[in-house]
């Protein structure tokens, strides 16, 4: 999977240790990875992101941004199953198809955001 390989390759190139997780548009799992000596937590992280940007065409750093406004929670906040760590992005057709979402986890958030926008940069001749 192109999407996979380019995450992998861009957290190699980095140094980074992610765990991946891909979803399509209805929450189910299409593929997951864990490099070498990535950090266990990191794994339901990964998974959280994936399936918040799976099931909504926002990211997740979209949805912390509106979960938690002028430093109060909003009513966002409370809705269970998201996920407001940044690093997760829905995953788009060019004619604004949303397609599923990938997740990543294991380094700081905005290097896991870096991460996932890489894979869907890889992949973008699929998305057409």
């Amino acid at each position: 999977m192109k999407m996979m390989h380019g995450c992998l390759a861009k957290a190699q190139e980095e140094g980074w240790r992610m765990h991946i997780a891909i979803m399509d548009n209805g929450g189910q799992l299409k593929a997951y990875h864990r490099m070498d000596d990535a950090q266990f937590l990191s794994q339901e992280i990964a998974m959280a992101k994936s399936r918040t940007s799976a099931v909504s065409p926002r990211s997740t750093k979209q949805w912390g941004e509106a979960a938690f406004q002028n430093g109060q929670p909003s009513a966002v906040a409370f809705v269970p199953g998201l996920q407001f760590f940044e690093g997760g992005l829905p995953i788009m057709t060019d004619e604004g198809y949303h397609v599923g979402g990938i997740g990543v986890s294991g380094d700081t958030s905005a290097n896991d955001a870096t991460c996932a926008q890489a894979g869907i940069d890889a992949a973008a001749d699929d998305l057409k």
